[in-house]
């Protein structure tokens, strides 16, 4: 279960990390666009 834990915030480490720099965040992304809240399409 210790494990499970520490894999939990390593994860949250690295999330909060990669959203708050932007050329960390370009690493993981194809285009600037990918992390805009703009939808495509709706929900229906």
């Amino acid at each position: 279960m210790n494990a499970n834990l520490e894999i939990i915030l390593d994860l949250k480490i690295f999330i909060t990390l990669s959203a708050m720099q932007s050329d960390l965040k370009e690493l993981f992304t194809v285009s600037k666009n990918d992390f805009s809240r703009s939808r495509k399409r709706g929900f229906t």
